[in-house]
């Protein structure tokens, strides 16, 4: 009876250890238009996939399995988050992936990153994941 319980004990621990990493839900600003939401998202996104790549070396990494789970997991924040999908699709039909690129370099910029030196980008990334930022969510430390 001992090692039934000892070993159900252990495969309870395998099944905790093995549990997917679940991806972060992007939280959403009060007030915000889905388009506004959407945006947000994007520029979180692009500029933790930034940072990601260029501090992999530097203990940074992305907190998500991938870009499709979490957008996904963000889709359905929205939703929960009371925007209906009609909005959510008419704001991705007016996607301004440039406009996103831009806005993610802008603020990359803005917190010290110095276009050429992509390891700028690191300070920024650990700053993003210590105030648990939109940015910082999508990143962790490894």
């Amino acid at each position: 009876m001992k090692r039934a319980s000892a070993f159900l004990v252990a495969m309870g621990l395998l099944a905790g250890c093995l549990e997917q990493q679940s991806d972060p839900v992007f939280s959403v600003p009060n007030g915000a238009s889905a388009m506004q939401a959407r945006e947000g998202f994007k520029r979180a996104v692009i500029v933790a996939e930034l940072i990601a790549v260029n501090c992999g070396g530097q203990g940074i990494a992305r907190n998500y399995s991938s870009l499709d789970n979490v957008t996904n997991s963000s889709w359905d924040g929205l939703v929960a988050h009371g925007y209906s999908v009609e909005e959510l699709q008419k704001a991705s039909l007016q996607d301004k992936r440039q406009d996103a690129g831009s806005s993610a370099l802008q603020y990359l910029e803005q917190r010290g990153a110095i276009m050429g030196q992509p390891k700028s980008v690191c300070p920024i990334g650990k700053s993003e994941i210590d105030k648990q930022t939109a940015v910082g969510k999508l990143l962790k430390r490894v």
